[in-house]
Parts: C-alpha cells; structure tokens; sequence
C-alpha cells in the first residue's frame, strides 16, 4: 500500500493533464495527445458544420440568378457580405484545427477553400463595383441616399477585411503544408 493511499489524498500517477467535471485527472503523455486530438478533431467538425451551414445560406440568397440586373446584384452581393461571418467562422475553426493537429489534406483543403474565397470576393468586388453608383443613382431622397451609402461602406470595408483574412489564411495554411 503507498503512503498516499491510507491517507485520504489522491495518489500522485503522474501530472495533472486535464479537470473533468470539477476533479484532476492524471495520466501520461498519450492521454494529453488523445486530448489535444479530440479537442482539435471537435472544432474542425464545428468549423465544417459552420461553413456548410453558411454557404448553403450564402447559396440561397444567389437565387434565382439575374446577373445584368444591377438591382440584384447590388441586393444579393450586400446580403453575401452580410452572411460571411458564420462561414468566416467556420473556415477559420476548420483549417486553424488541421495546422494545429497537423491533418495534411484538411489543411490543403482549408487553405484551397481561403484561396476560393479571396477570388470570389475579388470578383464579387467588381460586380458589386459596378452596381453600387447605379443604386448609389436609383436611392431618392437623401435618407434613400443615406441608407445606400452606409450599405456600400459596410460591404466595401467587409469586403476588404475578409478578402484580406481569406488570403492571410490561405497563406498560412498552405505554408504550413510545408511541416505537415
């Protein structure tokens, strides 16, 4: 019997690893990496469910398509804009757990899906370049004005912040291909 054991206090079977549930767990190295896998393995999951759920959203606000109707396009690349950040989030969870847990093809399809990304809002970019100055036209009075001119400033500086994360990301994430 060890001493610890008579004593009341908890045997020493190696360093703390983890708290379940309010009490210490302890263990070795293997049950950390099994932690560490799990946990990274659970947040790739709700980075994947994030951004299905997302562009499937997105995809729903592109139909029907009307491409030539600046109208739409003004309307539809505004609400995109409005619905990036739940794929944003999930692109973000998915590809972070694949360079962390150094999963070598979700990290390859995390960074190509950034890639993807950086050129659609490039090319939404134009689109909705082109749009904007005949919504800014078509708004009536000054409030009509006023309501088009903040949507357009949302989306322009939206539109620079993920296009800037989508290509930070995709960098990141195929560079570390090179360790994986």
């Amino acid at each position: 019997m060890s001493p610890a054991a008579g004593s009341g206090s908890p045997r020493d079977d190696g360093p703390i690893l983890a708290t379940v549930g309010g009490r210490s767990e302890r263990g070795t190295a293997s049950t950390s990496v099994d932690i560490h896998r799990h946990t990274w393995s659970i947040l790739a999951l709700a980075g994947a469910v994030f951004l299905l759920i997302g562009i499937v959203d997105i995809a729903l606000a592109w139909l029907p398509l009307r491409f030539g109707d600046p109208e739409w396009e003004f309307g539809t690349i505004s609400t995109t804009i409005n619905n990036l950040p739940v794929p944003a989030i999930g692109l973000a969870l998915f590809l972070a757990s694949a360079v962390a847990a150094d999963h070598r093809w979700q990290t390859m399809v995390g960074g190509v899906f950034a890639l993807l990304l950086a050129a659609d809002l490039a090319i939404m970019a134009t689109f909705y370049g082109l749009a904007a100055p005949l919504a800014w036209q078509a708004g009536s009075a000054a409030v009509g004005r006023a309501i088009i001119g903040g949507a357009i400033l949302k989306a322009v500086v939206a539109m620079a912040a993920y296009f800037t994360f989508a290509v930070i990301s995709a960098i990141l994430g195929l560079r570390a291909l090179r360790r994986v």
